[in-house]
C-alpha cells in the first residue's frame, strides 16, 4: 500500500495528476527505469528538471531506490478544495463529497472545472440574449480565470475581492482595458453563484 502511494505521488509530481490512479501507476511502470536513474545520478540524468514539481519529483525518484528515504518521504494525499471538503463532510453532502474527491472514483474530480461549466452555461445563456459583457468575456472564460475566486469563496472573499481576482486574470489574458471593470464584476458574480450551486 505504501509503495502504491509512493508511485502515485511520483506520477503526481511529474504532472500526471489528472488521470486515474491506475493510469498513474501505469505511467510509473512505463517510466520507472529513467526515474530510478534520476534518483541514482541526478546530476547526470537531469530529466527530473522537466517535472511539474522538480525537487519533489527527484525526492520521489530517490525514494524508489532507497527504502529508508521512502519511509520518511511525505507523499501528498488528496486535498481538493479543502474548505469545500469540510463543508461536504459537515453537511453530509454526498454530491459535494464526490465533487471534491472524498469518495471513491476511478478518476479525480475537479471542482474548478465544475464551476467553469456552470459559469459557461450562464454566460452562454446571456450571450443568447445579446448581453455585451457576456460576449466580451466568452473567449476569456478559462478554468484559471475563475479558480482563485472559486477557491477563496469558501474563505470569505468579498464580491469586491472576487472581482479584483478575476480582473487580474482577465488582464493577464489580454482583455481590453475598457472592458475589465464590467467584465470582472459580471464574472465574479456568476462565479460566486456557481460555487454555491
Amino acid at each position: 500500500r505504501g509503495r502504491r502511494r509512493l508511485h502515485i505521488h511520483l506520477a503526481n509530481m511529474w504532472g500526471e495528476d489528472k488521470c486515474s490512479f491506475d493510469d498513474r501507476l501505469k505511467w510509473v511502470d512505463e517510466n520507472r527505469s529513467w526515474a530510478e536513474e534520476c534518483g541514482t545520478w541526478p546530476m547526470e540524468n537531469t530529466r527530473w528538471m522537466d517535472a511539474e514539481e522538480p525537487l519533489q519529483f527527484l525526492a520521489a525518484c530517490v525514494a524508489l531506490i532507497d527504502p529508508e528515504v521512502a519511509s520518511r518521504l511525505p507523499v501528498h494525499a488528496d486535498g481538493t478544495a479543502n474548505a469545500l471538503q469540510w463543508y461536504a463532510a459537515l453537511g453530509r453532502d454526498s454530491d459535494g463529497a464526490a465533487a471534491v474527491n472524498m469518495t471513491r472514483s476511478d478518476k479525480p474530480n475537479d471542482p474548478y472545472t465544475d464551476v467553469l461549466a456552470e459559469v459557461s452555461m450562464r454566460v452562454d445563456a446571456d450571450c443568447g440574449q445579446g448581453h455585451k459583457v457576456a460576449n466580451a468575456v466568452r473567449k476569456h472564460l478559462l478554468r484559471k480565470t475563475l479558480k482563485q475566486t472559486a477557491m477563496t469563496s469558501t474563505y470569505g472573499v468579498t464580491r469586491h475581492g472576487a472581482a479584483d481576482q478575476i480582473r487580474s486574470q482577465l488582464k493577464k489574458a489580454g482583455m481590453e482595458r475598457d472592458l475589465l471593470g464590467k467584465s470582472s464584476i459580471y464574472l465574479s458574480n456568476h462565479t460566486l453563484e456557481a460555487v454555491g450551486e
